[in-house]
């Protein structure tokens, strides 16, 4: 089987600090912040040592290139204990290119710099809390967090979309998240992700958010002279589930959720798999019809 790559991640040994993807959490208090927070478990006999904590974002998506964002040192966890490592970070902000209608894919994937040199890695400390504090010894920031698609594309939702991939101990645990999206019961509802970063292929599996949810992923790079993203949402480019398609360098796929009328709130999630490594990514979008801000793209 695939391996998933948001699985936990065990240090080793007596003193191992765990962590489980679905302790990897980030939403946004106001619109120009992101709190991140990640909870670390020693579920060993003898404490941990004091171990620096890695993060890198990336654009929502599955095999994308990572830019750095911060380290965080945490101090020595007891056994059967659990530390949760919380900071907050700027959102960038994201100049609209305007209405997707009018967008093609190629200027949506030069507008998130894919495939540009990665920003400075020069680090700043951000804070340093008092002696004897329960929280993290210190924290740096690295690099900027990654832009927002949905920002990209003038659907200024409050809450970031994108990637974070948490180092600790040399094993790394990602988490690929669209939070707290309103979605249109009813219609049809579009959402992007960016897949890969280098020549490779890739598989497909869909997995609705509940009972008469219908999903369907369209291929953008089988469109990239479009003239607009959504024109890519017909049968021409429809992705078939568990099929390789061969992917050139990066690319979006077009998500088509279309939910019940009476639908409420529900998770979609989709699992790509890459074909040189064998492992599997999770990409999820937490749906919900009363869900602040524009949400998904509504074509009918």
């Amino acid at each position: 089987m695939s391996a998933i790559l948001c699985a936990p991640s065990y240090a080793g040994g007596a003193a191992a600090l765990e962590l489980d993807w679905h302790d990897i959490s980030f939403r946004s208090p106001k619109p120009s912040l992101l709190a991140i927070d990640v909870t670390l478990a020693n579920r060993g006999t003898e404490p941990t040592a004091a171990t620096l904590v890695r993060f890198e974002s990336a654009p929502l998506g599955a095999f994308v290139d990572w830019r750095p964002l911060a380290e965080v040192y945490v101090p020595a966890v007891a056994p059967n204990a659990r530390h949760t490592v919380f900071f907050d970070v700027i959102r960038p902000r994201t100049r609209s290119l305007g209405d997707p209608a009018k967008i093609p894919p190629a200027r949506l994937l030069t507008a998130l710099g894919m495939g540009e040199p990665e920003p400075s890695h020069d680090r700043q400390l951000l804070r340093s809390p008092q002696a004897g504090s329960s929280q993290s010894t210190m924290w740096f920031q690295m690099a900027p967090l990654s832009p927002d698609v949905f920002q990209l594309l003038g659907r200024s939702n409050p809450h970031w979309a994108g990637n974070l991939n948490v180092f600790v101990a040399g094993q790394a645990v990602e988490r690929h998240l669209a939070p707290a999206l309103r979605i249109y019961p009813g219609r049809t509802n579009m959402a992007l992700f960016v897949v890969g970063s280098g020549r490779d292929g890739y598989a497909f599996e869909l997995h609705a958010g509940g009972p008469g949810w219908q999903c369907s992923l369209y291929n953008l790079q089988a469109n990239l002279r479009a003239a607009s993203l959504l024109e890519s949402a017909n049968d021409a480019y429809l992705v078939e589930e568990g099929k390789w398609i061969e992917i050139a360098n990066q690319t979006f796929m077009l998500l088509a959720i279309r939910p019940p009328a009476r639908s409420s709130a529900g998770n979609v999630e989709v699992r790509v798999t890459q074909r040189s490594s064998g492992r599997t990514a999770v990409v999820e979008f937490d749906l919900d019809p009363s869900a602040a801000g524009p949400g998904c793209f509504v074509v009918d």
